[in-house]
């Protein structure tokens, strides 16, 4: 699950165009194919989709075994908070 919050500023888009998203894909897609794997990943593809909804913060959670339970991998933007870890 990616979500984002907080607009970045009055004079940012407030989504991305057809080409920002098609860059953002090759972009992701690009770190992949490179071997970037796992939290590093995830920290890209926060960060990109901060960019692409022009929004403060972005965060990743992964699913756990166990039902209902998600842990954050990856938080990025203005007042994205440094700890990782369980979710609701």
């Amino acid at each position: 699950m990616v979500g984002a919050r907080g607009a970045a500023g009055a004079h940012t888009p407030a989504g991305a165009s057809r080409r920002e998203l098609g860059q953002a894909i090759a972009e992701v897609t690009s770190a992949i194919l490179e071997a970037q794997t796992g939290d590093k990943a995830l920290q890209m593809i926060a960060d990109v989709a901060r960019k692409l909804g022009a929004a403060a913060q972005a965060t990743v959670a992964t699913a756990e075994p166990l039902p209902g339970q998600m842990v954050v991998r990856a938080r990025v933007g203005e007042t994205a908070e440094p700890e990782l870890g369980p979710a609701v």
